[in-house]
């Protein structure tokens, strides 16, 4: 079991995400890792948005230019610091019998109750030359489902992530079911 969670942990790495479990309580949450493709482009339209913002500035340029380079430059600064903002604040937590939902920058809790389990859904996305797959879990109420947490990875990691995928929603569940 130890060499099983070793290897559910290098690919929970790779996600993007932290898993802490224990008697009392599962979280599981988001990080920021710059090898990401996703966060990296993210980093780079920051870096992108101040650019846009300070050259203006730098170089002499018309009043008209210092605007518009400013308005481009604070959106894209603004989009990418909510973007880097919801990476880092994402993720569920089930503890003292309510779970802790923290997705696209929303916070819920929710008590616990029979109903609920949780379900995987996964999805294939191609961009120009990249293939992610994309690994999202829900928790079910009766006819409802709210997204609670969602990761990507590579598509030549498919194998890896669907057992993360598992791993998480028996996780997950295990945990329901004991509170």
């Amino acid at each position: 079991m130890p060499n099983q969670n070793n290897n559910i942990n290098k690919i929970a790495t790779q996600a993007s995400l932290k898993i802490y479990a224990d008697d009392k309580a599962v979280a599981i949450k988001n990080r920021i890792y710059l090898g990401n493709k996703s966060s990296f482009g993210v980093v780079l339209f920051l870096f992108i948005g101040l650019l846009f913002i300070i050259l203006p500035f730098i170089a002499t340029s018309d009043t008209v230019s210092k605007i518009i380079g400013i308005i481009l430059g604070l959106s894209l600064l603004i989009l990418s610091m909510l973007t880097l903002l919801r990476e880092v604040m994402d993720g569920v937590e089930i503890k003292d019998n309510c779970i802790t939902i923290r997705y696209n920058l929303k916070r819920s809790i929710i008590p616990l109750n029979g109903n609920m389990m949780i379900i995987m859904k996964s999805e294939v996305i191609k961009v120009r030359r990249s293939s992610f797959i994309i690994v999202t879990h829900f928790l079910q109420d009766r006819k409802k489902e709210l997204p609670i947490l969602r990761f990507q990875m590579d598509q030549i990691n498919t194998g890896k992530a669907q057992s993360l995928g598992d791993y998480l929603t028996k996780l997950l569940n295990d945990k329901i079911r004991q509170e």
